[in-house]
């Protein structure tokens, strides 16, 4: 029988990479706007916080991440959706009432591809996060929706054109637009690889040990948070088995 106690949780150090070691430093904040950006804590930021998160902070802009599921925000969904958009509109809610100044739901639509061939696009309902939380939540004045449309697959010219979109209701120029974006790309880069290194880790740590190693297959948004992935991770972890999740 293997010892939980000796088995190393790999979706917990996933979460601690991302949100904690390769996000900025709140220490280090140098609040240049007079404005807060409230990010739903759903779909690509679950991929992308370093990205977004060095992004906002380099232009001297406060964030906000969403904390709570709201049900009167997942009531407001007007289509059978599946349930990480059930969670983006609680989330959204949530931001609503922080009294945020902006929500950015951005229209991601791709990622570079591990195969030649094959499009790594973001499924219709990431895609179109914006649109429906626009029509779900008719309160919300246009303005305050940051929904740039964010494309990676064709290099990073083309995903700062996306991100060039927000200078005007961010009230920042676009030099500061692009130089914030180069860093968030760098961290977002580093973030990759980090992350590649913690599964090369995870594999060796495994074999070393002779313990079995489980793959839990399935997007972050499902796969990496506590609210959908309904505890499998930590219940796999609980049994003494290693568990990474891609």
């Amino acid at each position: 029988m293997i010892d939980a106690a000796s088995v190393f949780n790999y979706i917990e150090s996933r979460e601690e990479l991302m949100f904690g070691e390769c996000s900025p430093n709140p220490a280090a904040f140098e609040k240049r706007k007079d404005y807060v950006v409230g990010i739903p804590r759903a779909f690509s930021v679950y991929t992308l916080w370093p990205f977004y998160s060095w992004f906002f902070h380099s232009l001297g802009i406060e964030v906000k991440l969403s904390d709570e599921i709201l049900q009167e925000g997942v009531a407001k969904v007007e289509s059978a959706y599946c349930f990480p958009a059930e969670i983006a509109h609680g989330a959204v809610q949530s931001i609503i009432e922080s009294e945020a100044d902006f929500i950015f739901v951005p229209h991601f639509r791709d990622m570079p591809s591990y195969e030649n061939e094959v499009h790594a696009n973001f499924c219709p309902i990431t895609q179109s996060l914006p649109y429906y939380i626009k029509k779900a939540f008719t309160e919300i004045d246009d303005r305050m929706i940051l929904a740039p449309i964010i494309s990676f697959k064709y290099g990073k010219d083309k995903a700062l054109e996306g991100m060039l979109e927000l200078a005007s209701q961010l009230e920042v120029s676009e030099n500061e637009i692009e130089k914030a974006f180069k860093i968030a790309y760098t961290k977002q880069e580093e973030f990759f690889e980090k992350y590649k290194n913690l599964g090369i880790e995870a594999i060796g740590r495994a074999r070393k040990a002779d313990h079995p190693v489980i793959a839990v297959l399935g997007r972050p948004y499902n796969a990496f948070t506590k609210d959908a992935n309904m505890g499998i991770p930590k219940k796999i972890h609980k049994q003494g088995i290693f568990n990474n999740t891609v």
